[in-house]
Order: structure tokens, then sequence, then C-alpha cells
């Protein structure tokens, strides 16, 4: 009877391509269009979902800005929670400004709630909704947890192996991304590096499912300043802990991602299927429009004018982009646990299953007995 070659199976179960759907899950921070571990500062903008800010939330004029006594910030006019509320700030709430505010909508009336477990400064500045205090074991989110787990996410996000793909040159210095083939769990992964970004307009992405989930891997290993102006000094030569994004179109299939949620609540924008991971950075400037999920829980986040469609989630935020409405379409089982199966796990139980059946093969016991004639 022939053998089974033990070592060339069980290497070709190492080897081969384990099928097992990707869990992309933000977490506690799935619920809210903004999510900041630290503080968050503003002057003038709105977000329409909710904020959740570990710090301080700080609404004051802009430092470079020739208005220096109006500041003002809108929050939740998309919200449609009834019950929960549209602000939720473990520090203080400083609304730092003669003129402006603070407006907290939720179920699309005024009246939206905000809570916050430090200080409320010139609470009389709340033009619309009301803000509580409460303690810290009130907060209905648990900020280490949370960062914990996102952290966790963005570092597997990072170590996934990019999709085989042709990236090539397009229309108005656009890049083009296809995946060479398609992938079991309809999740694409891409590497976005710093010197890509300077050189391109937009990005197309191609030759996907019409629900694929595309991530992006934002890098920058080799410490490379953009030209461009988008950069204007920001990331210096050198410093691999800093990225800036720019991109003025972001299309799926041929279709742009962007939607107006302005006009419909329940629009389904493509942005929602992009997701945009900077692993490990620092220092993040968003310099245009952004068309997906900014995941950096590591980075300090520092933001143009320019609108976001997506959710935004950073160790700190200081700037005026306009966070719209598009929360991220979630992969898995809907559960934080970003885990894959252990190699050595699998490896183990291949080395037990093949010993098993080589000794049920080759025992005496298991020989059939040869029929006796007289």
């Amino acid at each position: 009877m022939k053998k089974l070659p033990l070592v060339s199976t069980l290497l070709s179960l190492l080897l081969s391509p384990l099928a097992f759907a990707a869990q992309i899950n933000l977490g506690q921070a799935a619920e809210y269009n903004a999510f900041v571990q630290n503080n968050f500062q503003a002057s003038s903008a709105d977000t329409q979902g909710r904020i959740a800010v570990g710090g301080n939330f700080i609404v004051k004029p802009h430092q470079y800005s020739n208005d220096k006594s109006n500041a003002g910030y809108s929050i939740g006019d998309m919200v449609h929670a009834p019950g929960t509320p549209s602000l939720v700030v473990g520090g203080n709430i400083e609304l730092n400004a003669q003129g402006g505010g603070l407006q907290i909508h939720n179920t699309g009336i005024d009246h939206g709630t905000a809570v916050y477990g430090g200080t409320l400064i010139n609470g009389h500045k709340i033009g619309s909704g009301t803000a509580s205090k409460v303690s810290q074991s009130e907060l209905p989110v648990d900020f280490d947890a949370a960062f914990k787990h996102l952290n966790a996410l963005s570092d597997q996000l990072a170590a996934m192996t990019a999709s085989a793909t042709t990236t090539t040159p397009g229309e108005y210095a656009s890049l083009t991304f296809r995946p060479a083939v398609p992938s079991v769990d309809k999740v694409y992964v891409f590497e976005l590096t710093q010197e890509m970004l300077d050189s391109s307009y937009g990005i197309n992405i191609e030759g996907v499912e019409a629900d694929a989930l595309v991530v992006f891997n934002v890098t920058n290993t080799t410490g490379y300043a953009m030209k461009n102006y988008s950069n204007a000094g920001f990331c210096k030569t050198g410093d691999t802990s800093c990225a800036v994004l720019k991109l003025e179109t972001v299309k799926f299939n041929g279709v742009n991602t962007a939607g107006d949620t302005s006009k419909d609540r329940n629009a389904s924008p493509l942005a929602k299927q992009v997701l945009f991971n900077f692993n490990n950075l620092s220092n993040v400037k968003l310099a245009s429009n952004v068309f997906g999920t900014v995941l950096a829980p590591k980075a300090a986040i520092h933001s143009t004018d320019a609108p976001i469609w997506g959710q935004v989630i950073a160790n700190s935020w200081v700037g005026n982009a306009q966070i719209n409405l598009g929360p991220l379409t979630p992969r898995g089982d809907g559960t934080p646990d970003v885990s894959s199966p252990p190699a050595i796990g699998l490896l183990l139980i291949a080395v037990a299953g093949l010993l098993w059946f080589r000794r049920r093969q080759f025992s005496p016991a298991s020989t059939a007995l040869q029929p006796q004639f007289a």
C-alpha cells in the first residue's frame, strides 16, 4: 500500500490559502460619527451624527482666524436615537467664545442632550439642547476599552496581505486599483503611500463586488514629505510618523463615493465601504475631502475645512471639517473580536489528525482477517 507523505501533506495544509472571513468592526465607536480618545477642538463646523470625546470638547476661535470673538459648533442634526446623548465627553465642555456656541440636536429637533464627566464652561452658550454632568462610571463609553480594540483592529488591518492588484495611472492623474483575484470575504486591502498621494488627483477602485469593503493602509515608511500645497510644511522629510491624505475623488466601480445625506438621511453613499487606516502614525493631516472612514487611533488629526463622508477615529482632533453621516459597513459577526485562528493551532490539529489516520491505517487490529478454507 502506498504510504502518505506526512511532511508534504502537513506543509500543504499549513501553506494552503485558508479562508477565514475578516472581522472588521469598530466596536463602541460604531455608534459615533466622531470618536476621539483625548481632546476635540473646533471653531466652526458641524457633525451630522453623534460625537464621543474622552478628553475635553473645546469650541473656540481658530488661532489664525481674523475673527477672535466668535465660534460655534452643531451636533446631531441627522441623529435619530431618542433617549441617547448626541455628545459624550469624558472631560470638560469648554465654550470659549463671545458669540456663537453649541447646538445639540436629536431626532430632528433642537433639544438633544450631552453628558460630561468634568466641568461645563460657559454653559449659557448652549443655544439648543441640554448638558448634564455624570460620574465617570455613568458615561456610556469606556474609552480605554474602546481604543484597546481600535488599536488592535488597526494593527490587524495593517498586517493583512495587500490584495494582488494592478495600480495604474488614470485620467486626470488618478490611480486605479484593480484586484487580480476576487476576495472570498469581499474585503480588499491596498497600500497607499505618500508618494502615490503626492502624484495623484484621485482613486478609482475597479473590479470589486458592489458590496465589497476596501481598506487603504496609508503609510509613510520612507519619511516622504509631500511636495504639493497640501502638505504646507505639516510633515517634515524623514518623519515616518506623519502622513497627509489628499484625494479629490474616490470612485467605486466608476461611481463617486460621496453621497448627499443632507437630502436623504437614509442615503447609502459608497463611502461607507471605504476605510483609511493610519496605523501607528502620530500626526495626520486631512487636506481634502475624505470619502470613507478614517481609522487613526494613535494620531493627532488636523483637518482643513473640507468635508468628510464617513466616521473619524483619532487620538485627538483639531479642525473645522464638516463630518457627514456615513457609518462604516462592518464585516464579520459584528463583535469587537478581530482575531483569526493562529497558524500554530491549525498545524497542531493537522498533525493530530494525520497521526491518528496513519495509526488506524497501519495498525494490525485494523487489518481485515482472511477467510479460512478446509
